[in-house]
């Protein structure tokens, strides 16, 4: 549906959509007997449904001055329909990440639910749960018990997230202002999640590097981010650190400044010849100002999806058009 009101002051469009795929190819996990570990076979039907909003409208509109901006909106809702057997299917290896969960989004992420870190008020509390013949204690992971029997094994494992955010939205302000203008572009994606590969960089034995970031528990400093340090363990190694795979997958959500541009036209000589037509010159900046939700990542541009590979740099550039 389109629109326009007050002349076309105020105009965008609304746009519903539905779209169901059906044997879609992806991986499937073979049994050991069968002498190879996964096949890549038609096996997913998926619908993706949603909603897009745009609306441009002229705010201010003078000799002098000027003032327009364009909103958009996209809601999106992504889930597996059908598999192969009819349930959902895991990886032999890498389940984490390559699940493929009915109702859910194809990138969805399983793995234990991290509640946080027992602390010192909740050690009879945590003397409830056991991992094998582990019984947590302050600083451990605490993890969800899904089926509420005290355990934590398998049975616990979860959905804890997807990439496909809740909602996306972005804002494009243009001004100017006689011969100057300026372009701000601001962005925010709420409800991902993210699989940020840095903080499953925490090492308890305290060997090797890490990012400074890494907020871990102590007595002296309760946090709930990540468990306390012991001397010759790994993540690993420890029955307390189950769930530490869980360490990765955080609120991804995040609001952006992403561009702001400057310029100014030089003004047209009234008289005698000029060999341009017009000159501007300007400058602009990307990824200026990012805000992100979750502290975990408050040093990282979520935009990315969490992968420490070519991480998005902030970049300033200054340029000259001229036109003959």
């Amino acid at each position: 549906m389109d629109f326009g009101f007050f002349n076309n002051r105020i105009s965008g469009s609304v746009q519903w959509y539905e779209a169901r795929t059906s044997d879609i190819l992806l991986s499937r996990t073979l049994p050991l007997s069968t002498g190879m570990i996964d096949v890549t076979q038609n096996i997913a039907s998926t619908k993706n449904n949603g909603i897009e909003l745009e609306i441009t409208s002229r705010n201010i509109q003078t000799k002098n001055f000027t003032w327009s901006s364009t909103l958009t909106y996209n809601r999106k809702r992504e889930k597996i329909t059908e598999l192969i057997d009819g349930r959902d299917i895991f990886p032999s290896s890498g389940f984490e990440r390559s699940s493929l969960l009915l109702g859910r989004p194809i990138t969805s992420f399983y793995t234990f639910d991290k509640q946080g870190i027992w602390q010192l008020d909740e050690a009879a509390e945590a003397a409830l749960y056991k991992v094998g013949n582990h019984t947590f204690q302050p600083g451990d992971i605490k993890v969800r018990d899904i089926n509420g029997d005290f355990l934590i094994n398998a049975s616990d494992l979860t959905y804890v997230g997807s990439t496909v955010p809740n909602w996306i939205a972005g804002l494009q302000n243009n001004f100017t202002y006689k011969n100057f203008d300026l372009g701000v572009f601001l962005i925010a994606r709420y409800g991902q999640t993210i699989d940020a590969e840095f903080l499953g960089r925490f090492n308890p034995g305290g060997t090797g590097n890490g990012p400074e970031i890494l907020d871990y528990w102590t007595p002296e400093n309760p946090t709930n981010d990540f468990p306390r340090p012991r001397r010759g363990t790994t993540l690993s190694s420890y029955p307390g650190y189950t769930g530490y795979q869980a360490l990765n997958f955080v609120d991804g959500s995040f609001f952006k400044l992403k561009n702001l541009t400057l310029g100014y036209t030089l003004p047209k000589i009234k008289s005698g010849a000029s060999f341009y037509n017009r000159v501007r010159v300007y400058a602009t900046a990307n990824n200026l100002l990012t805000v992100a939700r979750s502290p975990l990542i408050r040093n990282y541009d979520p935009e990315r999806g969490g992968a420490e590979n070519s991480p998005l740099s902030r970049t300033f550039v200054f340029g000259l058009n001229v036109g003959f």
